[in-house]
């Protein structure tokens, strides 16, 4: 346990670091108090002198981005009324304006479930005017008419383009030469597929010859056994 002293100045470095005071700053204190102890001439003398003394440090602190903002802010005075403000109507007041705090148990559910009904009923509609919508066919004019304005501007164009070329009909020309290229495509398929099939035929005809030689060199070696 130790002394009697040793036990105090425990206590007193125990109360300080429940004060949120760092037990370091004790420990300094008491190891330059054993150091003095330890001279005879200083036992007798005051050793405040010698002791260290710790300063409490308050940091400042940032304040959060909010706490700032809301500062800035101007604050609305409210008018003042020198009456309270109403109290809050508790569960049983709202009861007792509805009338439900006189209602049994049963009639309580049956009104709940009454509710309940209704609003289902409600959503439901709602949920088949919506589905009804998706299936309702868009008005014919409003896309009649975007496709006469597609039509007009197309005109025009073709009408720009002759007149920057000189006359010449760009559009008749292209379609002309696209015909063109279809046929010779059409044509290369054609011959392709007709050399291809002529090919095949020839190799179906080349197996039944070897096969029927075969078959026939098999004759040939029964026999002679």
């Amino acid at each position: 346990m130790g002394s009697y002293k040793g036990i105090k100045q425990a206590r007193s470095v125990i109360l300080e670091c429940m004060r949120n005071i760092h037990p370091v700053y004790n420990i300094k204190r008491l190891m330059i108090q054993r150091e003095l102890a330890k001279d005879p001439k200083l036992q007798d003398e005051d050793w405040s002198r010698f002791l260290p003394t710790f300063g409490k440090k308050n940091v400042p602190r940032k304040k959060p981005r909010q706490v700032l903002q809301d500062a800035e802010k101007p604050k609305s005075k409210k008018s003042y009324t020198p009456f309270p403000p109403a109290q809050t109507p508790s569960k049983i007041d709202k009861q007792l304006d509805s009338g439900e705090y006189f209602l049994t148990e049963r009639e309580r559910q049956a009104k709940q479930l009454a509710e309940k009904a209704t609003v289902s009923i409600v959503k439901s509609r709602a949920k088949r005017e919506k589905r009804r919508e998706e299936f309702v066919p868009p008005t014919s004019g409003s896309g009649g008419g975007v496709d006469d304005a597609k039509g007009d501007k197309g005109g025009n164009d073709g009408a720009d383009t002759k007149k920057d070329t000189g006359g010449l009909d760009l559009e008749a020309l292209k379609s002309k030469f696209g015909k063109v290229d279809k046929r010779k495509r059409t044509g290369d398929d054609l011959s392709d597929y007709v050399g291809g099939m002529a090919k095949t035929n020839e190799d179906d005809d080349g197996e039944k010859a070897k096969k029927k030689k075969r078959k026939e060199d098999k004759k040939k070696r029964d026999k002679k056994e």
